[in-house]
């Protein structure tokens, strides 16, 4: 399984990324970003992953701005 994880808060992202690692330790996270920009450029210019874990509050704004102008496709967690 493909992630790409949206978070700005470091302690938050390893927290994460260690949770990831003990139940799902084949995930692979293809990409990583801590502002709404940084994720939108990057799907933008990747093959979407298989799941998008996003922070609701980013650096510069909340994430649910990606959802209104471009049709995302694929599972989503908020986190």
């Amino acid at each position: 399984m493909k992630l790409f994880i949206a978070e700005d808060e470091p302690p938050a992202r390893e927290r994460l990324l260690e949770a990831l690692g003990r139940v799902a330790p084949g995930a692979v996270v293809v990409g990583q970003s801590d502002s709404v920009r940084g994720t939108a450029q990057w799907l933008a210019q990747h093959p979407p992953p298989d799941l998008l874990l996003l922070d609701i509050q980013l650096a510069d704004g909340l994430s649910l701005e990606l959802f209104g102008d471009a049709t995302i496709e694929l599972p989503v967690i908020f986190t």
